[in-house]
């Protein structure tokens, strides 16, 4: 492989890209330049060639090493919840302000000297050095977490996912018997969704279950699907067992959408709403 594919392949890499697969005979298959050039685009990077992709790499490597904290950080019940922190040689020093907020609502501040914190990797990016640091979070009970590191030149937010290591079963219930409701995702409906069921009306019938005292609320599978003609709609085929089914998203509630005028401008078009009370009217 040439020195333009490694980078072509790093840079993919970089943003999350499978490259290769293996096929039911268990033969790798490897993504082409075309393929990774076009799933490259539709994330946004403007790359025709293989100088663009050294100009994209080395601003991703710069960004990558500027972003103190990642988006999300998931760990197993029982692991130690280690965050990879990276800081810039200025910033080493400091003192920081770290902020726990825990799902249950409780709240853990605490201090911390960067430059006790181990290190676990080092790098000169663009002239500028950099190191990679592990900070330990206390023990951690199941759930969402948000954590909070705040120094003089920055605060970085992060969310914290504390995971079960096996789904729960009735052996983990103090009840005897618990029931509960069963409904395809899809055949949920609501005033507010867009003619399938979605993730907010399955969050409301998990609250009113539970209101009612249910313990569970089962569904179909939510993998990825092809969404176009011609396509399978059977839950148990799906095109990816690697991504959620973007069906189910309730996009009113994404963060996104306040950040992007254009797709508010186009849910508020008259042709999209009228499409949506012939969708919400509709038999499945």
């Amino acid at each position: 492989m040439g020195t333009e594919q490694q980078q072509l392949q790093q840079l993919a890499q970089l943003y999350g890209i499978e490259t290769s697969y293996h096929d039911i005979k268990g033969q790798q298959q490897q993504a082409g330049p075309d393929v990774l050039f076009a799933v490259l685009r539709c994330l946004g990077l403007e790359v025709e060639n293989s100088g663009d992709v050294h100009n994209a790499l080395r601003e991703c490597k710069v960004e990558r090493w500027q972003q103190c904290l990642e988006p999300v950080y998931a760990f197993f019940a029982g692991e130690t919840p280690a965050l990879a922190v990276r800081l810039s040689a200025e910033q080493v020093n400091e003192m920081a302000d770290c902020k726990l907020e825990l799902e249950t609502g409780e709240v853990k501040n605490w201090e911390t000297r960067l430059s006790e914190l181990p290190e676990e990797q080092s790098a000169e990016v663009e002239g500028s050095s950099y190191v990679l640091k592990k900070l330990e979070l206390p023990p951690l009970p199941l759930g969402y977490h948000h954590f909070t590191l705040t120094f003089s030149s920055a605060s970085w937010e992060t969310m914290v996912i504390s995971a079960p290591e096996r789904m729960y079963t009735l052996a983990d219930s103090e009840k005897e018997r618990i029931w509960g409701l069963f409904i395809p995702l899809y055949a949920l409906r609501s005033a507010d969704n867009w003619g399938v069921g979605d993730f907010s009306d399955m969050e409301t019938l998990m609250q009113w279950a539970q209101k009612q005292g249910g313990g569970l609320v089962g569904t179909l599978p939510l993998l990825s699907t092809y969404l176009g003609q011609p396509f399978d709609p059977s839950p148990y085929a799906p095109v990816s067992k690697l991504f959620w089914n973007e069906l189910y998203l309730d996009v009113a509630r994404a963060p996104e959408l306040e950040q992007c005028p254009a797709a508010q401008q186009l849910i508020q078009s008259p042709g999209f709403q009228e499409e949506l009370e012939k969708l919400r009217n509709g038999d499945l």
